[in-house]
C-alpha cells in the first residue's frame, strides 16, 4: 500500500503546553479543584468546543513528563476537568513531585469536515503508547501498547535466532531490524 500524500492525511494542530490553574495544599502539595476547569477555559476559550486529544503533564526542570492522555469527540470543555479526570491529575501531582501542571491539546482541524471517531481513537492510542514509553507511571491503564511478543529478525533485534523468512518479512514491512 502506497503512502498517502500529505494532502490526504488529517493533520492535527497542537496547542500548549498551557498551565492548568492549581492550588497549594496545607501540607505543601498541589491540587486542581473542579472550579479550575472553568477558569482554565475562561483563559483559553478558543479550545472550549474543539475536539481531539489532550495530554496532562507536569513541567519541571527536567522538561514535561506526561501523566494522562484523554480524548473527546464532543468538546474539550466537557471532558478535560470531569471529576474522575481531576482524580487522575491530582494523583499525578502527588506522584510527580515538584512541578507545574500543564495540558497539551491535539486538536482536530475544523476545516476538514466532521470529526472521525476512529481517527481520534487511533490518535489517543498512539499518544498513550508514546507517553507510556516516557513515563511508566502513566495514569492511563489501557492502550499502553506494551509488546509482549516478538519475531526475531523482523521486529526484535538481537533476541533469538533470526530466520531468513523473518528478516525478509521485516524488510518487506519496512522494519529496521
Amino acid at each position: 500500500m502506497a503512502k498517502a500524500p500529505v494532502s490526504d492525511i488529517l493533520l492535527f494542530d497542537v496547542v500548549g503546553p498551557l498551565v492548568v490553574p492549581f492550588h497549594n495544599g496545607d501540607r505543601g502539595g498541589k491540587y486542581i479543584a473542579s472550579r479550575d476547569g472553568a477558569r482554565f477555559f475562561d483563559d483559553n476559550s478558543e479550545l472550549r468546543r474543539r475536539r481531539g486529544c489532550y495530554v496532562f503533564g507536569i513541567r519541571s526542570g527536567g522538561g514535561i513528563i506526561p501523566w494522562y492522555v484523554g480524548k473527546t469527540i464532543s468538546a474539550f470543555e466537557s471532558e478535560c476537568f470531569q471529576s474522575h479526570k481531576l482524580v487522575q491529575y491530582n494523583e499525578a501531582l502527588q506522584l510527580g513531585g515538584i512541578g507545574t501542571p500543564v495540558l497539551f491539546f491535539v486538536v482536530h482541524p475544523p476545516a476538514r469536515g466532521p470529526v472521525s471517531v476512529w481517527t481520534i481513537n487511533d490518535l489517543e492510542s498512539y499518544l498513550i503508547q508514546a507517553a507510556y514509553k516516557r513515563n511508566e507511571r502513566l495514569q492511563n491503564k489501557t492502550k499502553r501498547g506494551v509488546q509482549y511478543w516478538g519475531i526475531p529478525g523482523a521486529n526484535v533485534p538481537g533476541r533469538g535466532r533470526a530466520t531468513n523468512a523473518a528478516v525478509s518479512l521485516g524488510q518487506s514491512l519496512g522494519l529496521s531490524y
